[in-house]
């Protein structure tokens, strides 16, 4: 008989309605593409931290499982914060939002962040800091203003030499 664990080459299985508890066995399976296991008793959302080596998965379907029952944006949360590569979680096709999203509610960096959403992430928080920039200059008053404009040619020059004591507060 041969068990998950052994050295086979799954890239697609069906384990829906086998009464599944955990998925460590999973682990294993490092070329899985596709994973169906609804209809178990997965009852804690975070036995997918046992889905991380698999890198290549793509379609994970664990819906009608215990662990969705509570919360579910938790639940598809905690899954993209654990699985950002996946491609399609139970009927919904995952996109970057949904992963930005994860990452923002679960205020965890993901196991293993893709490369674009890693980009996109940086972008974002450089826009973020533009627009906080952009309102404290709006609050300026002329005279503060006055004060800025000179230095703000060597900030562009050299942003990291640049030191805000050098600024003279009149």
């Amino acid at each position: 008989m041969v068990t998950l664990t052994e050295e086979i080459i799954l890239t697609k299985t069906s384990s829906n309605v086998n009464n599944l508890t955990s998925l460590e066995q999973l682990s294993e399976c490092t070329k899985l593409k596709e994973l169906y296991l609804r209809k178990n008793y997965i009852n804690d959302v975070d036995q997918v931290k046992h889905l991380v080596p698999l890198k290549d998965l793509q379609v994970l379907w664990l819906c009608d499982n215990p662990c969705i029952e509570e919360d579910e944006k938790h639940y598809r949360c905690t899954i993209l914060k654990y699985l950002p590569w996946l491609k399609k979680l139970d009927h919904h096709d995952v996109t970057e939002e949904n992963v930005l999203e994860a990452i923002n509610y679960t205020n965890d960096p993901p196991a293993t962040m893709p490369l674009k959403i890693q980009k996109r992430l940086t972008l974002q928080v450089k826009s973020n800091i533009l627009t906080a920039i952009l309102a404290l200059v709006d609050e300026l008053g002329e005279k503060e203003l006055q004060i800025v404009q000179p230095v703000t040619p060597n900030i562009m020059d050299s942003p990291k030499k640049w030191d805000p004591k050098s600024i003279a507060l009149k």
